[in-house]
């Protein structure tokens, strides 16, 4: 369809996306053979949660604050947000 351009996509698709990177990056061998990490569901958790938390600190360092920080509004509106002030 012509308007199928104009659709938005899946909102989760990005959060599914990452969290795939995510647990393909925590399951990476190097990670179990070099460094001594079990091969148990406790080390594969503790891989994931490392992992995970890199991200989150990195996505909010990238914004120059914490992304929970920002006012939902304020995401949402992006400009506008900044004119109704």
């Amino acid at each position: 369809m012509i308007l199928g351009a104009f659709r938005r996509g899946d909102p989760n698709r990005n959060i599914h996306g990452l969290y795939g990177v995510i647990v393909a990056q925590a399951r990476s061998p190097a990670f179990y053979t070099h460094y001594g990490v079990s091969d148990s569901v406790e080390g594969r958790f503790e891989l994931i949660v490392l992992h995970l938390v890199l991200v989150l600190r990195r996505l909010g360092a990238k914004g120059g604050r914490s992304f929970r920080a920002r006012p939902v509004a304020r995401a949402r509106l992006g400009r506008r947000a900044a004119i109704v002030r």
